[in-house]
């Protein structure tokens, strides 16, 4: 018998429950998600729900990641989604924007993969999502791209321009925007206006400051620009999103 049989044979003698799952459940700096084909979350583990500010994995069973995470991450996710079943195959080190416990924006790096029924038909996909700061090569291969980020989370409430970001990663103009562009799936004014719409939609919910005055305070310059953003980035305007926020 082979090895490849002999492996398949001993996989198949394994009871059923998803033993390899309990791994995750003792690794709490790992967030783990399983979704169908629907793109319905169907697991994760308790580091997942503690993250999502859930206390039973019922909460979490059959919904789609539009009713926990902000709209523009929730459709990127169903594009790399589609992307992985189409492919099957996975998408490794996507290094993105996602909202860390205190509902702030953080980088985190995500390994997708597609999960196949016996028949090996696709039938969802499963991930894990770990703090980019945590990744092995966070201070080498990125570290020019880590100082340009880390202005961007001090300085968002402040007028930045490419230059500077581009200055603080010791990079030219062209090499800053190609790098980011190519490492981040973005480009640096995108990333920094999603940075600040994260950063308007907390203080919609925490604070009771006016929607000019929290405008104001993450970076935006006028109302209506701030609102149209807003609108497009979060599907709901800042004060449907206040609301919506106040009732649940």
């Amino acid at each position: 018998m082979s090895e490849l049989s002999s492996r398949e044979t001993w996989l198949n003698q394994l009871a059923s429950g998803g033993q390899f799952e309990r791994i995750f459940e003792d690794l709490p700096d790992l967030l783990f998600f399983a979704k169908d084909l629907e793109a319905r979350n169907r697991d994760c583990n308790q580091a997942m729900l503690n993250h999502l500010g859930l206390q039973t994995k019922e909460q979490l069973y059959g919904k789609h990641d539009t009713e926990f995470l902000p709209y523009f991450m929730a459709e990127k996710y169903k594009v790399d989604d589609h992307t992985i079943l189409r492919t099957q195959s996975p998408l490794i080190n996507l290094i993105e924007l996602f909202p860390a416990e205190n509902n702030l924006p953080q980088l985190y790096v995500t390994n997708k993969y597609p999960l196949f029924d016996l028949n090996n038909r696709p039938c969802g996909i499963c991930g894990i999502i770990r703090k980019y700061n945590d990744h092995s090569y966070t201070d080498a291969t990125h570290s020019d791209l880590v100082k340009a980020v880390q202005h961007i989370s001090l300085n968002y409430a402040q007028k930045i321009s490419i230059q500077q970001l581009a200055d603080a990663s010791k990079l030219s103009i062209r090499q800053f925007q190609r790098k980011f562009q190519l490492i981040l799936q973005t480009t640096p004014q995108e990333y920094l206006l999603k940075f600040r719409l994260l950063k308007a939609a907390d203080q919609l919910i925490q604070s009771d400051h006016s929607i000019t005055q929290i405008a104001l305070e993450t970076g935006f310059y006028d109302h209506s620009s701030f609102t149209r953003h807003f609108k497009k980035y979060m599907n709901k305007t800042p004060r449907s999103y206040r609301a919506n926020s106040q009732i649940h």
